[in-house]
């Protein structure tokens, strides 16, 4: 069993890359939060892993010993030119 805490943006797809080897475990990630995939994780909550979870140990060995963490939660900016989008904040008379 391993204990991971959840790290600022990080996402549930980040989560299971760095972890369990491979994006597919979002699934089982999600299974043990109790939440959507889709769903934002809060920075901080821990989650306990079985070995046999991880799906490809290559790849989460290579995060592990290469001490990378990926963040690549979407933030919307909604403010600006940029976000505006038709028929939502920005109306065509």
């Amino acid at each position: 069993m391993t204990a991971i805490t959840i790290q600022h943006r990080q996402s549930i797809f980040d989560i299971a890359t760095q972890h369990l080897g491979s994006p597919e475990a979002a699934f089982i990630v999600a299974e043990k939060l109790g939440c959507s995939i889709t769903d934002e994780l809060t920075a901080g909550t821990e989650i306990v892993f079985a070995q046999s979870d991880i799906m490809d140990r290559r790849i989460a060995d290579f995060f592990r010993q290469n001490n990378i963490t990926p963040a690549t939660e979407v933030v919307e900016d909604l403010t600006g030119i940029e976000s505006m989008r038709i028929e939502y904040n920005f109306i065509v008379a």
